[in-house]
């Protein structure tokens, strides 16, 4: 009978998990803002990219705690600047309101 159990030394840890899983959050908020591509036009999902972003952060709290200074760096370069242009989005959608 073959064990269902994944051997310890092939599992993932858990900052390899963090880093995977703010990525994915990440490239969610970009493709929701339509600014990697995603196969065809359509209106950015602002509250999707928002959500996704405070997903993102939440993540990257947790990274800090035990990730190297530079690849936190990295990280809260790609939040700054998907927070700037989250407020860019917002600021456009209440002017055309």
């Amino acid at each position: 009978m073959e064990s269902t159990v994944v051997k310890q030394e092939m599992a993932p840890d858990v900052g390899d998990l963090l880093h995977y899983t703010l990525n994915l959050f990440l490239q969610s908020a970009w493709r929701s803002l339509n600014l990697i591509p995603s196969g065809g036009e359509r209106e950015p999902l602002l509250e999707e990219a928002r959500f996704a972003l405070e997903c993102a952060d939440l993540l990257a709290g947790k990274l800090r705690e035990i990730a190297e200074p530079e690849v936190v760096r990295r990280y809260e370069h790609h939040l700054q600047e998907l927070k700037q242009v989250m407020r860019q989005y917002q600021g456009e959608t209440r002017m055309e309101a």
